[in-house]
């Protein structure tokens, strides 16, 4: 196909002129369809099933049958095209891939930017702040359990050298 830029102005006057006197015709053919379906509606129910032939001669029946064996047939082809697709597109992505060129991609990245625009998106003072909070609850826990230990200690040794003992308390 011609470019569009090749494509002479008249050619593609006529070409856009046709597509949209089908979209007219198309909405003109479905709204007379519409109006002719709601009016025919009873005398198509009777000829889609008419009362005089067996229900396997009907053409609703028949219908039903075309549609079964057509929605097997559209079945099987879509499983050979998955077929056909899942082995073309790895052999194609990896023709593509062996054509491009990683280097002149990555030199168009401003890494520098990106990495800003990463630091950026961290609240390192918040990260700070909670991992040292943590940490410092952890650490005064550990003083006021050591602090009572030293205070337990200390009084046993003043109770030893008054003469106490530990249940007279």
């Amino acid at each position: 196909m011609a470019e569009p830029s090749r494509v002479p102005s008249a050619a593609r006057t006529i070409a856009d002129a046709a597509v949209e006197v089908s979209a007219r015709g198309a909405r003109v053919v479905g709204a007379a369809a519409g109006a002719v379906g709601f009016a025919a509606k009873p005398v198509l129910r009777l000829a889609w099933r008419p009362p005089l032939l067996p229900e396997r001669m009907w053409p609703q029946t028949q219908a039903e049958r075309l549609a079964e064996s057509g929605r097997g047939r559209r079945e099987a082809a879509d499983g050979q095209v998955t077929l056909v697709l899942d082995g073309a597109i790895p052999a194609i992505a990896d023709a593509i891939i062996a054509r491009l060129d990683i280097d002149a991609i990555v030199n168009r990245i401003d890494l520098i930017g990106l990495a800003n625009k990463v630091i950026d998106g961290v609240d390192l003072p918040a990260i700070i702040r909670e991992s040292t909070g943590s940490v410092t609850a952890e650490v005064m826990d550990d003083v006021r359990s050591q602090g009572e230990r030293a205070d337990d200690f200390v009084s046993g040794i003043v109770d030893r050298v008054l003469g106490r003992s530990r249940d007279e308390q």
